[in-house]
């Protein structure tokens, strides 16, 4: 009797342990979803998730819904809801998630409460009406696009708080003015804030440990890497202890026509160069050993490319979309070639590649139309095993073992035979060409000659 007492209690004990976990699992909190003022939302962990809108005009995100703390905005919560005006995040919220407000086209103001510490990937997408924009004071990581192409945002102030503004952040928010950088950022990802034209100027906290701007100019703290450059720059002279050409650094600038790298430059980033549609010429030194992906893509007024001896691997996109490049020469040492290097060069058509390359990249001469011949200095085995996925264009003829004719070097051009100024001629002022200028004299002497009067009295641009 006592043994069936004792077992009869072990099995209530498994019994009633077994209920307390099942109503431990019944009755704990869950996921679950609701709707009220026009929004609807999730709540976990008794935080709750904006997850849509159904209202429009002026909204103020509520601060508590249904009792339950509002912490988060959710992914595409508002996405396209082309009524919204204007938004105010209260400072419950933590997080503006993904794409939160993309495509909202109407949205002209928003106010980013303090307890914000994230701004998602592409969170105020193509808002192309935002013009105000106040950024909480403790957010500190601005996803990428978060804020492109805001084509109406005209002012922005990162705050201290901030450490990472990423890629495409401010891209082509074509009206933007001035931005002024906080002294928390450390980190400024590639096209952040490219293709901005209005952009001559970005003010940075003298308290800032990473960056620096000299001249309009944004550089590292130390002077060693050229960071950004403001578009509407016609010239400039790259400093002596500047080793590294930033990420983006000159991209989308198309007012440049010949850029030369000094032999202080040992790294170029990635789209470094990107986009500088008005570059013909380019020299890259022998103290370059370092050339990031997509570094001078899409340059479609580029001609002529010099390459140093430091190089040992062209990067995948190097040179994809340079519609203009017609010879290409591939320095000795380098022994590979990445994906799509020359990708959509529609007029290259001759291109030399040493016996040192034993790697050429996926579609590396895709949409080369017009390659006709390329110059290996391997052997035909070697070419075979190298080209597999190239995408050679069929027709093309390679030549093993010979010598590439000289590349065809622009015509020489004589300059113009410029009379001397007669004594009694009045002497031609235009404000833009300085007295001295190397072409001083040639415009003189147009003008004298009734070649050209100039754009107006006073500029002949």
């Amino acid at each position: 009797m006592l043994s069936i007492n004792r077992k009869t209690k072990r099995i209530l004990s498994m019994v009633l342990a077994a209920a307390t976990a099942l109503g431990i699992m019944l009755f704990s909190p869950a996921a679950s979803a609701g709707s009220s003022g026009g929004f609807t939302y999730t709540v976990e962990n008794g935080e709750a998730t904006i997850t849509g809108f159904s209202g429009s005009g002026a909204v103020t995100i509520p601060s508590e819904i249904d009792g339950y703390p509002v912490t988060t905005i959710g992914m595409h919560s508002f996405y396209a809801k082309k009524a919204v005006t204007s938004v105010v995040i209260p400072d419950s919220v933590k997080t503006i998630d993904d794409y939160a407000f993309l495509g909202c086209s109407s949205l002209r103001s928003v106010t980013i409460g303090d307890g914000v510490t994230t701004i998602g990937i592409e969170a105020f997408h193509a808002c192309s009406a935002l013009k105000d924009l106040k950024i909480g004071k403790n957010v500190k990581t601005i996803g990428g696009s978060a804020f492109s192409p805001c084509e109406s945002l005209e002012e922005v102030v990162i705050p201290d708080s901030v450490e990472v503004i990423d890629t495409n952040c401010f891209y082509w928010a074509k009206s933007l003015k001035k931005v002024t950088l906080g002294k928390g950022v450390s980190q400024i990802n590639s096209y952040a804030f490219s293709a901005c034209p209005e952009l001559r100027e970005i003010t940075i906290d003298p308290e800032n440990e990473s960056f620096v701007s000299v001249d309009r100019i944004v550089y590292s703290k130390d002077g060693t890497k050229l960071v950004w450059i403001p578009y509407g720059t016609t010239q400039i002279e790259i400093p002596e202890n500047v080793t590294v050409i930033g990420d983006s650094a000159f991209a989308f600038i198309e007012t440049i026509r010949n850029l030369t790298v000094p032999d202080n430059v040992t790294e170029i980033g990635d789209n470094a160069y990107s986009g500088c549609n008005t570059l013909t010429d380019l020299l890259i030194p022998d103290s370059v050993t370092k050339v990031g992906m997509a570094a001078f893509s899409y340059i479609t007024s580029l001609k002529r490319v010099t390459f140093g001896s430091g190089l040992n691997i062209i990067p995948g996109f190097l040179f994809a979309g340079c519609e203009s490049l017609t010879d290409l020469r591939i320095p000795d040492g380098v022994t590979e070639i990445g994906k799509r290097a020359f990708y959509n060069c529609t007029s290259l058509k001759r291109i030399t590649i040493p016996e040192s390359v034993t790697a050429i990249g996926q579609d590396a001469f895709g949409r080369c139309y017009s390659l006709s011949d390329i110059y290996f200095g391997g052997t035909q085995t070697e070419w075979d095993s190298i080209s597999v996925d190239a995408d050679v264009p069929s027709g093309v003829k390679v030549h093993f073992g010979e010598n590439p004719p000289q590349i065809d070097d622009p015509p020489v051009v004589d300059p113009p035979v410029v009379d001397p100024p007669a004594d009694d001629e009045p002497t031609v002022s235009f404000s833009d060409v300085k007295e001295g200028a190397f072409y001083a004299d040639a415009v003189a002497w147009a003008v004298k000659k009734g070649i050209t009067s100039g754009t107006s009295k006073t500029t002949f641009s």
